[in-house]
């Protein structure tokens, strides 16, 4: 809506889900109801070990929504792979007769889709002939945790030289990228403390054990390097920190 500024927050699962959503916007009407969306908000390393099928396979629709959305990055190769799999769990098995060569000219399967990347998901679905919805599921998994920014809930910041950056919360700590790379990382247990204050974001390290930097030019300190913008970022480490305890 022009001239509305749609926020996107977590629910708390110990507060009233009426509370949450009270609007504290006046004089939109009908137009300031909350839309609710069911997503994943904590990533495993591994989705392929998760015991509960129907767990797994709602990590496979967010991350399917999240490629399509522009939120996971993908190379083109990957993005190829990714989608065939995904569309040998939805329609299962190629068949000539059934599905032609133009089948996929009314799904959207990755994004900015040409007739060049349909080719290659048609050439790399007729290879997944006799997969299951499972195994067709699990493939796409077993692939998309091997991508750079596979789970990873990124946030803007400034480094202590007032450097637009990004840092990453994962399931196996902080990364930071700066450009789109990444460069350095924080492991939860190299982190020893972390705090927050108006708007900077402190992280504490091992120095005995401290992670080198990925870029030689950036001698920042770790402890006080990051100003975050908002709040949240800080309860969303904590949560992650706590998952991984």
């Amino acid at each position: 809506l022009e001239g509305v500024l749609v926020k996107k927050r977590w629910l708390d699962p110990l507060k009233p889900v009426k509370k949450q959503l009270r609007i504290r916007t006046k004089n939109l009407g009908t137009c300031g109801l909350p839309i609710l969306y069911f997503r994943v908000k904590f990533w495993v390393s591994d989705p392929g070990k998760l015991t509960e099928e129907y767990t797994r396979y709602h990590v496979f629709l967010q991350l399917r929504r999240d490629i399509l959305d522009g939120r996971l990055t993908t190379p083109a190769s990957s993005a190829a792979l990714l989608a065939s799999y995904a569309l040998q769990s939805e329609i299962g098995d190629y068949s000539p007769e059934e599905h032609g060569n133009s089948y996929l000219s009314d799904m959207r399967l990755v994004p900015n889709q040409t007739d060049e990347i349909e080719k290659k998901i048609v050439e790399l679905h007729k290879l997944h002939k006799g997969q299951t919805p499972a195994d067709a599921e699990f493939n796409f998994l077993d692939h998309a945790k091997r991508l750079d920014l596979y789970g990873v809930d990124l946030h803007k910041a400034r480094d202590s030289t007032n450097r637009e950056i990004h840092l990453g919360v994962t399931a196996i700590g902080l990364v930071v990228l700066q450009n789109g790379l990444k460069i350095n990382t924080f492991s939860w247990a190299k982190i020893v403390k972390i705090s927050f204050k108006r708007k900077q974001f402190f992280i504490q390290l091992r120095r005995e054990v401290a992670e080198p930097t990925d870029n030689k030019e950036s001698n920042a300190d770790p402890s006080s390097f990051l100003q975050i913008v908002k709040r949240k970022l800080y309860r969303k480490v904590v949560m992650d920190l706590l998952m991984t305890a």
